[in-house]
């Protein structure tokens, strides 16, 4: 559960994710449920070449989630 909490306090906040398929991309987290699934919007994709492609809204299922880079301000105790 604390990682669960952790997460949902990063709603909000601006976060780069990088997906289990190799995307990219980079939103504002705007609702994390029990499963630690995010709703993310302002989503805009960032491919090879660092070029943008803004998308809207998405989800995603936590598990298919390598890494997610947090804002600088966040506290990590």
């Amino acid at each position: 559960m604390k990682i669960y909490n952790f997460i949902k306090q990063l709603k909000g906040e601006e976060i780069i994710i990088e997906l289990k398929n190799n995307i990219i991309i980079m939103g504002v987290i705007v609702n994390v449920d029990k499963n630690m699934n995010l709703k993310v919007s302002n989503i805009s994709d960032i491919d090879i070449d660092g070029q943008k492609f803004f998308k809207g809204n998405l989800s995603i299922r936590f598990n298919n989630i390598r890494i997610m880079v947090l804002p600088s301000k966040i506290e990590l105790r």
